[in-house]
Order: C-alpha cells, then sequence, then structure tokens
C-alpha cells in the first residue's frame, strides 16, 4: 500500500474528526454531571425549605389558641310526602 498525500489528508482528517467527537463527547458527560449535581443540590434545597416551612407552620399552630363555635344557622325539616 502507497502513502500518498491524500491519504495521508483522509487519515488527518479522520484523526481530527474522531478527536472532535471524543472531545464532544468528554464535554457532553462534563455538562451532564454538572446538570445532575445542580437538581440533586435543587432537590435538597427544596427539602431544607419543605422542612422550614412546616417548622413554622407547626410554630405558629402551637402558639395560638383556637376556639371553635357551632352556630346553627337553619333547621330542615324532612316530611313523607302522602300520595293518597
Amino acid at each position: 500500500m502507497a502513502v500518498t498525500p491524500r491519504y495521508i489528508e483522509d487519515k488527518s482528517a479522520k484523526i481530527n474528526a474522531d478527536l472532535w467527537a471524543l472531545a464532544i463527547d468528554k464535554r457532553l458527560k462534563e455538562l451532564d454531571k454538572q446538570l445532575r449535581y445542580k437538581e440533586q443540590s435543587l432537590f435538597f434545597e427544596q427539602m431544607k425549605i419543605d422542612v422550614a416551612a412546616e417548622e413554622e407552620v407547626a410554630a405558629v399552630a402551637d402558639n395560638e389558641k383556637y376556639d371553635v363555635r357551632i352556630k346553627r344557622q337553619f333547621i330542615v325539616k324532612a316530611e313523607e310526602e302522602n300520595n293518597g
């Protein structure tokens, strides 16, 4: 097999394309890893906020005195209809 300038160019282009594809693949993996890390961080921050909100609601509920009064507003009468 003869090594011609065209053969060298073709091999060089293929190597460059392969290196470019590897670089892109590596960058995509890095970005995916960063995204997963940020999603995980956001999830934990959301959990902290939820816990803090529940604690605040519980504190307010514990400090308040609830007085429930029931007052009848109307009376409902049910009568049987006589057909006959």
